[in-house]
């Protein structure tokens, strides 16, 4: 046998192991580039909805709605205490069917009083028309059924949303709310109908007089436009994002809560117009995972002359019922 024979014979089983590992090593590789779980989730999306962990926290935290019913007699007017704390007036001949029609008898409502500060980020709700913050006074969801029909309110009426408050202002006005054309997100628009949409502040509590049903607050503009105002951006882990975080600047002296959409541009949360020198919180809040995160920071708002106000937060892993005491003590 010649040397080059016996190399041939060595060489040619060296080759196959060779080619075996590599081929085994490659799929190794495969696995790993292709594993959706290695490493946190960093990305940003464009539209976040409500299959995203973003959307699984929202619902997790969200506020049930209370249900009532009472007697209407025909062409009379009534006022109900409901289980949410809202006391509703319904003046006479107020609400009507779908035909057109007067309702009356046995009538179910649905409400829900938003007056705490965690309560409003709970419900996903902000205090804000388009870019502007508002201050409010107080928020509720009003719905009326009847025989399983929603009922709206006639032409010319008024249901009169009453609720208490430590303090009032005169200059509130009737807001209504809807969900923003940013996904995830709330928006209010003024009630330019003043003679049918306004608030009184008797002592300590408002009185809501509207011809809308669903989403109503007593709100004014937070800033005039002449006052100075700052943007914050935020300075989070990489793993916070918008498909899985929230942010929000909650101020301390006032019921507002100003919301911090994420720009996936940008790859950051960044507020609406926040009045300077305000006191504030920002709150973080997040699920990753099966995991709840929350961080919170507490700042001055600063007038910038370019850009933003930068404000670093790291959250840390929590629970979601200490994540809901938190907001509950806001």
């Amino acid at each position: 046998m010649t040397i080059k024979t016996t190399y041939l014979r060595f060489l040619a089983p060296a080759l196959v192991c060779c080619l075996m590992l590599l081929n085994s090593c490659q799929r190794d590789l495969d696995y790993i580039v292709q594993n959706p779980n290695a490493g946190p989730d960093t990305t940003w999306v464009n539209t976040p909805d409500s299959s995203m962990p973003v959307g699984q926290l929202q619902n997790a935290l969200l506020l049930q709605t209370r249900t009532d019913s009472f007697t209407l007699n025909a062409g009379t007017a009534i006022t109900v205490d409901l289980s949410s704390g809202l006391r509703a007036a319904v003046t006479a001949g107020a609400l009507w069917n779908d035909s057109s029609l007067p309702a009356f008898g046995l009538i179910h409502a649905r409400s829900l009083l938003l007056t705490r500060k965690g309560d409003f980020i709970r419900m996903g709700i902000t205090t804000s028309e388009s870019d502007r913050a508002l201050e409010t006074g107080g928020a509720y969801f009003l719905r009326f059924q009847k025989d399983q029909e929603e009922l709206h309110v006639s032409q010319g009426r008024q249901i009169i949303g009453i609720f208490d408050a430590p303090a009032t202002f005169q200059d509130m006005s009737v807001y209504s709310g809807s969900a923003s054309t940013i996904p995830l997100m709330f928006d209010w628009s003024r009630e330019q109908d003043s003679l049918n949409n306004f608030v009184v502040a008797p002592g300590q509590s408002y009185s809501v007089y509207s011809n809308k049903l669903n989403w109503i607050s007593a709100s004014r503009p937070a800033a005039s436009i002449q006052q100075n105002t700052t943007r914050i951006a935020l300075d989070l882990p990489s793993n916070y994002t918008n498909q899985n975080s929230k942010a929000y600047i909650v101020l301390n002296n006032k019921l507002c809560i100003v919301p911090m959409p994420g720009n996936a541009s940008l790859r950051q949360f960044i507020s609406y117009p926040v009045l300077s020198g305000e006191q504030a919180t920002v709150v973080v809040i997040s699920r990753q995972g099966n995991d709840y995160f929350m961080g919170t920071q507490q700042i001055t708002t600063n007038p910038v002359t370019t850009g933003t106000q930068l404000v670093s937060v790291t959250p840390t892993i929590t629970t979601l019922n200490n994540m809901i005491t938190f907001l509950n003590s806001l």
